[in-house]
């Protein structure tokens, strides 16, 4: 359970400074607090030249030093128009080799930019989870494309090799488990995790398995803000646990989510409600006994 718990506070509170490395457009983040890698890779913009509008591509998964054979896989989608195209979600469908691949994503913020003299625009994003096996067979694909709306795009082969060399970086850090760094690290850059794993919280002292372990996991929070030196807390009040973090967005919220084991363990503890701020313009809330999110 603790090392489930580890995952959700470092996708939470993940900071950026901990070790950070560009290759070809793909950037691998070290914690080595929490042991959990994070590999981006920006698959760059598409124009949508009858909107206007503009589309970027990202793909992002999380690697648990401690469950390294289960990633957590996510695709995104920021659109910036002039109308809005996206409200509600939206279901693309890919072609990889020919096989169809159908991934929705879902809209996970919006907003409007302030008008200038060329009028509003808008900002759309949308997020989807995909599994292991979809994402292998995008990313091992020689010829791929998509249609999204009234849209249909081919990826160029350059667009795919980086795709692929993506893929081979989560592969490494998964079959690595952690335990030494892994290319693009360099040798100075210390271990996120020592080969040896911690021992398992032990049945005298439960760490976030019951309502009884409620406030330990607040402890293990606020403790880790305060080691990665994140400005950040966390509360309760009643079954609701509250997330503050100046580091907080929507990518690290949905990774979250996107971890069975973690919601059900929110579920074991008899949290009802997550609130993910950052005390500013941005809010989340999951319903952790329906397992939806719901609009702030």
């Amino acid at each position: 359970m603790k090392k489930a718990f580890l995952l959700f506070i470092a996708v939470l509170s993940l900071a950026v400074g901990a070790y950070a490395k560009q290759k070809q457009g793909i950037t691998v983040e070290f914690d080595k607090f929490t042991g959990v890698a994070r590999v981006t890779l920006n698959l760059g913009t598409l124009t949508l030249k009858k909107a206007p509008a503009y589309l970027e591509l990202k793909a992002v998964t999380a690697v648990d030093a401690h469950n390294p054979r289960n990633p957590v896989s996510m695709l995104f989608i920021t659109c910036n128009s002039e109308v809005w195209l996206f409200l509600g979600g939206v279901q693309t469908h890919w072609l990889a080799d020919g096989e169809p691949i159908d991934i929705y994503f879902q809209e996970i913020s919006s907003s409007v930019d302030t008008p200038t003299a060329g009028g509003v625009w808008t900002n759309e994003l949308l997020s989807a989870v995909v599994s292991q096996k979809t994402l292998e067979k995008i990313a091992n694909a020689k010829t791929l494309e998509m249609e999204i709306s009234l849209w249909q795009f081919a990826f160029k082969p350059e667009i795919i090799q980086r795709l692929k060399m993506f893929l081979d970086q989560v592969n490494a850090l998964s079959s690595s488990q952690l335990s030494t760094p892994v290319s693009p690290t360099p040798p100075s850059i210390p271990s996120v995790a020592t080969s040896t794993p911690p021992p398992a919280p032990t049945a005298s002292k439960p760490l976030c398995v019951n309502r009884d372990g409620r406030q330990e996991c607040i402890d293990a929070i606020n403790a880790n803000f305060r080691k990665e030196k994140v400005v950040g807390y966390a509360e309760m009040a009643g079954d609701v646990l509250t997330v503050h973090s100046e580091r907080a967005n929507a990518m690290r919220f949905h990774m979250l989510l996107a971890n069975g084991t973690l919601k059900a363990q929110l579920r074991q503890m008899g949290f009802s409600t997550l609130v993910y701020t950052n005390d500013g313009d941005f809010k989340l809330i999951y319903d952790v006994m329906k397992d939806i999110e719901v609009k702030p």
